[in-house]
Parts: C-alpha cells; structure tokens; sequence
C-alpha cells in the first residue's frame, strides 16, 4: 500500500471513530499530520535540501495544493 493510500485509510478509521464514539459537543478533536511532500525541498523553493530539518515556519500551500495532492 503506498503511504497516500495509508494514510488515507487511516484518517477515515479515525474519523469514523470520532463521529461514533466522541461527544464533540465536550470534546475538542485535534489531528497533526505531517506534509505529504515533506522530503522534497524544492516542494518549498529550496531544490538542493532533502528534508525539513531545521524549517521553523509551515509551508505556505492553499487547501487547492493539497487537494491536487489527494486526487
């Protein structure tokens, strides 16, 4: 399975298990992810870096860039 597929399958199993068994209306639900494209610099402008080592800021794509990522 490649990691998009897995990832995906494990955001749905813990969204479904949010909507089941999580009373949000007491709860905040936080997920962190990482960024798909988190060993390619050139991804944010630096071709020449292999990995996000030392990066302080996000990356600054729209939810547009990451939807052509999920398609």
């Amino acid at each position: 399975m490649n990691r998009v597929e897995a990832f995906r399958a494990g955001l749905n199993t813990w969204a479904r298990w949010v909507d089941t068994d999580v009373d949000t209306a007491k709860t905040k639900v936080f997920f962190q992810g990482t960024s798909p494209a988190h060993y390619h610099g050139s991804d944010w402008g630096e071709p020449a870096v292999n990995n996000c080592l030392n990066k302080i800021t996000p990356d600054q794509h729209t939810q547009e860039d990451y939807q052509l990522l999920w398609t």
